[in-house]
């Protein structure tokens, strides 16, 4: 396999859970891997969640959404982390997206036509959810798929693959969150 730059975000809004330790559980097997490995924790950043004007007018991007920008262009593959609230990414997930990926820095639009401006990278959608897994199992190969390939691929950015734990609470179940951990394992390359 390939040696990569691989940039992890834990999108987790907290600073414990789960999905913040399959991000991390992640970093550290790729590193194992030989991979040159960068975490990226968004409840650690510092910047407001909101586009206050849309696309129509410039807002100040503040020093950590820079820093998030550099490392997302360094990146050859990153591997997005979030739990499933309400059946999507959290607004912290959210608005990290809206904040960052903005013209001038993810595409460009001139004259009706889009230039992105993301182009060679790949992103891994990894999600835990508590609805049950056939559920997560037909969606992800639809709903998420699409919409992920929608967001992140208006930017050039392409989706490889989206999975997601389903089942995991409101009661953890040792044997599913093994499950995760394993696959987590398996997909940075051990």
């Amino acid at each position: 396999m390939k040696k990569m730059k691989i940039l992890i975000i834990n999108g987790y809004p907290g600073k414990k859970g789960l999905t913040s330790e399959l991000s991390k559980v992640y970093y550290k097997f790729s590193k194992k891997a030989g991979n040159n490995v960068k975490l990226l924790t968004l409840y650690d950043l510092k910047f407001d969640l909101i586009l206050h004007e849309g696309y129509k007018g410039k807002q100040k991007i503040e020093p950590d959404l820079k820093k998030s920008q550099e490392l997302i262009s360094w990146a050859e593959h990153i591997v997005l982390f979030y739990p499933i609230w309400w059946g999507s990414m959290p607004a912290l997930v959210k608005g990290f997206i809206d904040r960052t990926l903005i013209p001038e820095y993810a595409f460009i639009h001139e004259d009706g036509k889009f230039k992105k401006l993301l182009k060679g990278r790949t992103i891994s959608i990894i999600a835990t959810a508590g609805g049950p897994q056939f559920v997560y199992s037909l969606l992800s190969k639809t709903y998420y798929y699409l919409s992920s390939s929608l967001i992140f691929g208006f930017c050039g950015i392409k989706v490889k693959k989206v999975k997601i734990f389903g089942g995991i609470f409101p009661k953890a179940n040792p044997k599913k969150i093994q499950k995760a951990i394993n696959y987590v394992k398996k997909d940075c390359g051990l």
